[in-house]
């Protein structure tokens, strides 16, 4: 998450904070720089407030329908300059990619301090986003993938998607029948082409050019063929 500071933060706009069905906070209410109102249903939100500038409302993921962005528009189409912030148990497993699509503007844990939800709230109203850096570095990976795969060679993009497989550079040596040497400097190169720096990041990006569609990963098979080897083995 963005960095945390010990000083108290000043939120200048007035904001109202919206607790939807199901949201519960660890900290009180009365820790947080805004006004707060809980709604046991949606449909009774009321019109904004006298001074209301903003509005955020803090959904519960677990009771929130993940199959489209309709429930949420219709949330926040009942209030003016509205946001929303997803809660959870715990953020590492959440697919945020698809929340972010959903219209989300961040996502919490139920257990971060009142100093991190003002902060969210703050960086919410002001128009950022508020989730995992890696999160927001993997969309933005996936967005550069045209521009990445254009600079590579045809070597290298099979290569690539060897990697994406699974595949270690001795063993994708032996299936395009080159040397491991030759394996390494085809890596070093398009390690440098798209701006990364490991494997875990290869396999990455392999699986972002899946995910768009712009690419078939080359000999496929023989990335099946390796793994079924060594679980037979």
């Amino acid at each position: 998450m963005p960095a945390t500071s010990k000083s108290r933060i000043s939120v200048t706009s007035p904001v109202r904070v919206i607790l939807c069905p199901g949201v519960d906070l660890c900290c009180q209410g009365s820790e947080l720089p805004f006004q707060i109102h809980r709604y046991a249903d949606s449909a009774l939100f009321p019109d904004t407030g006298e001074g209301v500038q903003s509005n955020i409302l803090l959904v519960d993921l677990s009771r929130f329908p993940m199959t489209g962005a309709a429930p949420l528009t219709v949330l926040i189409g009942q209030l003016s300059n509205a946001f929303a912030i997803g809660l959870s148990d715990e953020t590492d497993n959440l697919n945020c990619e698809q929340i972010i699509r959903m219209g989300f503007a961040g996502v919490l844990r139920r257990d971060e301090t009142s100093e991190t939800i003002t902060r969210a709230v703050e960086a919410v109203v002001n128009g950022q986003l508020w989730f995992p850096r890696e999160i927001i570095s993997r969309m933005l990976r996936t967005l550069l993938v045209p521009d990445g795969i254009s600079r590579l060679k045809p070597r290298e993009m099979e290569i690539l998607n060897l990697i994406g497989s699974g595949l270690n550079n001795q063993q994708i040596a032996d299936a395009l029948f080159i040397s491991r040497e030759t394996v390494r400097w085809h890596v070093k190169g398009l390690y440098s082409k798209l701006g990364i720096k490991d494997r875990t990041s290869a396999q990455a990006y392999s699986r972002s050019i899946e995910a768009t569609g712009k690419a078939k990963p080359a000999r496929s098979e023989i990335g099946e063929h390796f793994r079924s080897s060594e679980t037979a083995s």
